[in-house]
């Protein structure tokens, strides 16, 4: 039963497989996630941090998911509405914003704007059954019991985030995060430790044993489930 994490990363896409066989962690990059479904489609489950299901107002599992990771919170920005997706710039994008929504749109959430049109033309109802919405702050929180103290871009955020993996993730050492950052151009080793953060989720998922936030989730326009899940 593989499982697998993915994130988000200039490469485009860090993914963190999970093995039946083993308990060690693989990873694998790719330029877009059409060419990951193709290449993963067989997963049991798959996490990514990317928000699936969009809609014109607040997603109340972006408000949860805040309030679940506490100081982190910063890390979970509102995503744009479905009609940006189809912006060309961001001055464009914020007028689509303030006119649907009547909120403008922060440029974070504009720069993901590309990675959130791919899987939004991509998801299904069907495909969301094994393809969830997941953060990896969520992650990090779920496994440690508590928010994690330091900034992840912090040399002490780092090691807190790698240590608390290495005890839900027999397998992981700091040296593979090193390595997998270094043998995939254009991923940072934070993509691949939250990668591993998220087949952690994933994991969970395929076990039956996942949290979703908000417990009865709605869903968008497309039937897409506004949720995430650790």
């Amino acid at each position: 039963m593989t499982v697998v994490g993915v994130d988000g990363c200039k490469a485009g896409w860090v993914a963190a497989l999970v093995e039946p066989s083993t308990p060690a962690i693989s990873f694998a990059v790719f330029s877009t996630f059409a060419a990951l479904l193709r290449a993963l489609g067989d997963a049991a489950a798959i996490a990514i941090d990317i928000p699936i299901g969009l809609h014109d107002g607040t997603r109340e599992c972006d408000v949860l998911a805040r309030k679940f990771i506490g100081p982190r919170s910063a890390s979970v920005f509102p995503p744009p509405c479905r009609a940006v997706l189809a912006c060309p710039d961001y001055a464009s994008a914020r007028l689509v914003s303030i006119a649907t929504t009547g909120k403008s749109l922060s440029a974070q959430a504009f720069a993901i704007t590309p990675k959130i049109r791919e899987v939004d033309t991509a998801m299904s109802p069907g495909l969301q059954e094994r393809v969830r919405e997941a953060h990896p702050e969520a992650c990090f929180t779920a496994i440690h019991g508590t928010p994690m103290q330091f900034s992840k871009r912090t040399p002490a955020g780092f090691e807190e985030r790698r240590a608390t993996l290495e005890a839900a993730l027999p397998g992981l050492a700091l040296p593979a995060l090193a390595e997998a950052s270094r043998l995939f151009r254009g991923t940072a080793a934070d993509d691949v430790l939250d990668a591993a953060a998220l087949a952690w989720s994933a994991r969970r998922l395929a076990d039956g044993t996942c949290v979703s936030l908000p417990a009865t989730p709605s869903v968008d326009a497309k039937g897409l489930r506004m949720e995430v899940i650790y």
